[in-house]
This record gives C-alpha cells, structure tokens and sequence, in this order.
C-alpha cells in the first residue's frame, strides 16, 4: 500500500508528496481563481489548475493560425508572426 502521509486538513484526501497536496488545497479549497487554477494562457487568458491541462491547451493554439502569426495586413489579408515582417511586406 501506498503511504499517504500528506493529509488535507480540509477535507479526507492524502496524498504522497507534498506538492500534490498544494495543488490539491489550491484548486479545491481556494476562494482566489488565480490560487485556483494558477497556469495561465498567456494568448487567450484561460486558466487551469494543472500544468499538462495548459500545455494540452497549448497545443490547439499550434493549429490557430491566427496565434501563430497574429499581425495581419490590412490590404491583402496575409498573416506574419511578426510586426517586422508585416511592415517589410
């Protein structure tokens, strides 16, 4: 059996380390979203309580075009990753 030594003083959850009973205190027993669900998107804002969420996140904005190259031309619709290369077009 698997000792569970790190104990929630809130509710009956152990766990084994330490840091999973933080994150476990932060996204269940926290009044603060940003406690809540700490990892934030830095393009759309959303937020998540685990890091492997935000970083499967992550990956549907690698299909976004419009996260990829944000700075579109105003005359012709093309898309740059940045504003150096949407002035140099």
């Amino acid at each position: 059996e698997i000792k569970r030594q790190f104990k929630c003083d809130k509710c009956d959850k152990a766990y084994r380390y330490a840091k999973d009973l933080r994150e476990h205190t932060q996204s269940v027993h926290s009044d603060n979203e940003k406690e809540k669900r700490p990892y934030e998107c830095t393009l759309c804002e959303k937020r998540y309580t685990q890091t492997g969420d935000l970083k499967r996140h992550m990956q549907r904005h690698e299909h976004d075009v419009s996260v990829k190259k944000p700075h579109q031309c105003n005359h012709c619709g093309r898309r740059f990753s940045s504003k150096l290369n949407l002035r140099n077009h």
